[in-house]
């Protein structure tokens, strides 16, 4: 149940990990691509696009958790006070999910970006990206 806890506190307490990527990967901006490399290791996927290069990491991942909620009631059976409790259960999921596109031009240098995801998702280069 710690565990649980744990990581549902990691979830929603991420920050935003888009807003992070976005202000750390900009400054590679006129950097060889191989800076980026040696941060977040070889790419997943790259095309070239109208003569220039994209480099693509994506990461996704879905984590589902039950958690309990328990309520207390109190009530009477005719003038006599009593209390119970029930518990029910919630299954919640969380999509983790964040692909980053950077463009390079000549000499391999870094033009441009792209980001698609969420905070849980972009977090996980955005920390590989500090300076």
């Amino acid at each position: 149940m710690k565990k649980i806890l744990t990581l549902i506190l990691a979830i929603t307490l991420s920050g935003c990990g888009v807003d992070r990527l976005a202000e750390r990967i900009d400054t590679y901006k006129g950097q060889n691509i191989s800076t980026v490399v040696n941060k977040l290791g070889f790419p997943d996927a790259e095309k070239t696009i109208m003569g220039k290069k994209v480099y693509i990491w994506g990461h996704h991942n879905t984590v589902s958790v039950t958690v309990p909620t328990t309520n207390y009631n109190t009530g009477y059976v005719g003038t006599q006070p009593y209390s119970y409790s029930t518990t029910t259960y919630q299954q919640n999921t969380f999509h983790i999910v964040c692909t980053l596109e950077v463009i390079v031009g000549q000499g391999n240098i870094i033009e441009s970006w792209k980001i698609n995801g969420n905070s849980d998702g972009c977090n996980r280069y955005a920390s590989r990206l500090k300076q």
